[in-house]
């Protein structure tokens, strides 16, 4: 996982199913994303999208298209999106970019988010799915440990409210140790919050490597 993430501890009673399947942290069982929508916003995404159905003059300056252009005698940068269109089919990538870039389009207009990135974001409140995870079921209860970039307070609730009546104790720390919190949830609310004190970051972390170790 790039750039700055988090460390989550999740000690709860709830069934050992909250969380996932096969003793893993996945937040679709809690907010389950379409899967269409399991695509990244990348060049090739970007680029067919804004060529087909998008902002033509984006991607008409791109130097890719200057061979094709060239060889059908139109001016580039590219002078509109049917001249962008006729040197784009004459490339081999054409039907990837074109396949993908419907698909964006069409969860678009189904989903309202072309991608999963923003649709995670709103509905996870974080980019990405866990990461890191496992979950260990002692007797008496449960405890799930996983990696996110930031803290998916949506998801956190979704859990909470399918375990009604018990607590899920949550507890979090950046890879950087510059902050982190304890918190309770129950039946989809947050309640008691504290941060944590840099001696609770550093063992917190120290307790995730520990359990990354065994699980590998």
């Amino acid at each position: 996982m790039a750039g700055n993430f988090n460390y989550f501890r999740i000690e709860t009673a709830a069934d050992a199913g909250l969380f996932g399947e096969d003793l893993a942290v996945d937040f679709n069982s809690a907010i389950a994303m379409p899967a269409s929508l399991d695509l990244e916003w990348s060049n090739v995404v970007e680029t067919g999208y804004e060529a087909v159905h998008g902002d033509w003059r984006k991607v008409a300056r791109q130097w890719m298209f200057k061979e094709a252009a060239s060889s059908l005698g139109l001016a580039f940068p590219l002078q509109s999106r049917e001249d962008l269109l006729q040197a784009f089919r004459t490339m081999e990538c054409w039907p990837e970019y074109k396949a993908l870039a419907d698909r964006a389009a069409g969860n678009l207009a189904e989903h309202g988010f072309a991608t999963r990135e923003a649709w995670q974001l709103k509905h996870w409140g974080t980019e990405g799915n866990a990461e890191g995870s496992t979950v260990e079921t002692p007797e008496g209860g449960m405890t799930a440990w996983f990696i996110a970039n930031k803290c998916p307070t949506p998801v956190l609730k979704a859990w909470s409210r399918r375990a009604a009546g018990i607590d899920l104790l949550i507890t979090y720390a950046d890879d950087q140790l510059r902050g982190g919190k304890r918190l309770i949830v129950r039946d989809g609310r947050i309640g008691e919050q504290a941060s944590l004190k840099s001696d609770e970051r550093k063992a917190l972390v120290e307790a995730f490597a520990c359990k990354c170790v065994k699980t590998r």
